[in-house]
């Protein structure tokens, strides 16, 4: 269990020497504001739980029970995807895409470089300006970032669809009971 009101930063840098050194040990955190963009951030490194500070017991049970049974338990507002989450990807030019994909595959500098037919300078620079556009420090926070939006957007759309699904089973089970036929 970690303390989420801590410095962001601390929790992080935590978060990630934890999963290396422990990759079996599954992350409980609470605090007091679940909305801090670094929560979000953390999902990947085996966080199964965030739960607000003033929850109540059954709450924290349920917490406690769904992370230990491997499941997630995220506060309610996390459900929908950010628009800003969206727009991160999408504002970013192709170039800045490829490059990115291909950071988060693992490729160095130079392996870009050469798999674009640009020079690791320019490499570098479309690096530069994806950090600042992501709000991260370096390659590896970029590579997570990338992993986490397309991972955010995967379980969003997967989300949706299976909420319509649903949608289109109830309204035919509702047809049938109401006797209108199916097409």
């Amino acid at each position: 269990m970690l303390d989420g009101d801590q410095d962001g930063e601390f929790c992080y840098w935590l978060l990630q020497k934890t999963v290396v050194q422990f990759p079996e040990v599954k992350v409980l955190i609470t605090a007091t504001d679940c909305n801090k963009r670094w929560l979000q951030e953390v999902i990947h490194f085996n966080v199964l739980a965030i739960v607000p500070r003033d929850s109540t017991v059954e709450t924290f049970a349920l917490a406690v029970n769904s992370a230990a049974m491997g499941m997630m338990f995220l506060p309610g507002d996390w459900r929908t995807t950010p628009e800003k989450d969206i727009k991160d990807l999408k504002s970013l030019s192709a170039r800045q895409r490829e490059i990115l994909t291909m950071l988060a595959a693992g490729e160095s500098n130079k392996e870009i470089s050469r798999a674009l037919n640009i020079s690791t300078e320019t490499v570098k620079a479309h690096l530069e300006s994806l950090y600042r556009r992501l709000e991260v420090k370096n390659r590896t926070q970029a590579a997570m970032m990338f992993k986490y939006l397309l991972l955010k957007r995967i379980i969003f759309t997967a989300s949706r669809k299976l909420a319509a699904g649903c949608k289109n089973i109830m309204v035919r089970r509702t047809n049938q009971l109401n006797g209108v036929p199916h097409r």
